[in-house]
């Protein structure tokens, strides 16, 4: 996956003496510059044997394994939360330490209207990704609490850069078809972190963070939806849509939720209800509890981010 990618990438470069592997999906093809650095097995994280082979003897688990998108809550929970509890069960086994990568989208609604501290705790669920993120850390937590097993929690932010599906290739595909991506006049921050910092701040968390505990990753680039989608729409030579109001839009984006009515970016003609509490606020995610504890800073800026997009998206066409 995307930022687990990152995360391999990051450890080859800090700690080559790690023997490293990664379970990805059937058919998913490792970068190149892994070669024999990284084992790589594929599976499915809705199999317990196949992911309790690939933990076989792991002292460390970082599991970044989840279903994106709108519609179908069932496969949402199997897949995520389902998922999770394999990766657990396994991470028990070993006795070893876990990070389960979960994300913003806990605090649901609560993005709205408050600056989400990791204290905030969950939101009124928005969807299908929101509700299966959720039954993921409450079940990290049962694990932790019931069974003694060291187990951190991360939420990242609205994880960006050269290969990001929801905030490169959705966005891109929906700028296309010309779907309302800028909300409210797209005024609020657009709480970006860089992938490879996000990688940064689960490694940490995996090195020293402390079993039970959660922690947001965001980065310091401050910049509104307005600008990020404007420039994303500049480099593919594309019109930025006309503001539309989040509550004219909130009717349809609860529909979408319904699994018949599932959609694809190149259907939009509204946003997925996660999506548009995300772009319709401002997001504040306070990274205080990372930063002070663990020690983490974001090193990628705006501009860094931006240039990392293009240089994707050029070498795609």
């Amino acid at each position: 996956g995307f930022i687990g990618r990152a995360v391999i990438d990051r450890l080859l470069q800090d700690q080559p003496h790690l023997e490293l592997r990664s379970l990805a999906l059937p058919g998913e093809p490792a970068p190149g510059h892994w070669q024999d650095r990284v084992m790589v097995r594929h599976g499915d994280i809705t199999s317990a044997e196949e992911v309790a082979m690939a933990a076989q003897g792991a002292a460390t688990i970082i599991h970044l394994a989840a279903l994106l998108g709108a519609g179908d809550y069932d496969r949402h929970l199997r897949i995520t939360a389902g998922g999770t509890v394999n990766v657990l069960k396994a991470a028990l086994r070993m006795d070893a330490r876990v990070v389960v990568a979960s994300s913003i989208a806990v605090y649901g609604d609560y993005v709205r209207d408050r600056v989400c501290t990791e204290s905030v705790g969950h939101g009124p669920q928005n969807g299908p990704y929101c509700l299966a993120k959720q039954e993921q850390e409450n079940i990290t937590l049962r694990y932790v609490n019931e069974h003694g097993l060291h187990a951190s929690i991360t939420r990242p932010a609205n994880v960006t850069g050269a290969g990001s599906l929801p905030w490169v290739d959705v966005v891109v595909a929906a700028l296309k078809v010309g779907a309302p991506i800028v909300v409210n006049g797209g005024t609020g921050n657009a709480g970006l972190v860089h992938a490879r910092d996000a990688a940064t701040g689960l490694i940490a968390i995996a090195s020293i963070g402390c079993a039970g505990e959660a922690y947001n990753i965001c980065g310091d680039m401050d910049i509104s939806w307005r600008r990020y989608f404007g420039d994303i729409a500049e480099m593919t030579g594309m019109e930025l849509p006309a503001t539309a109001n989040y509550k004219d839009l909130y009717a349809n984006a609860r529909l979408s939720e319904i699994p018949e009515r599932r959609l694809v970016p190149e259907q939009y003609t509204t946003l997925p209800l996660a999506t548009l509490a995300l772009v319709g606020s401002d997001n504040r995610f306070p990274t205080a509890k990372l930063r002070a504890g663990l020690g983490w800073r974001p090193i990628w800026d705006y501009t860094q981010a931006i240039e990392d997009i293009r240089h994707y998206l050029k070498n795609r066409e």
